[in-house]
């Protein structure tokens, strides 16, 4: 079975390339956006 992490849970803690080095290491496998991740910097 492979774990989920809903990004939204971690969208105060940037950027999103170190949170996901962290979920990597934690051996999450799939990831789950949400409105905020897509939108224009």
């Amino acid at each position: 079975m492979n774990w989920s992490f809903q990004l939204y849970s971690a969208r105060n803690f940037q950027p999103w390339e170190g949170v996901l080095q962290t979920l990597g290491k934690l051996g999450y496998k799939e990831v789950e956006g949400f409105g905020g991740v897509y939108d224009d910097p």
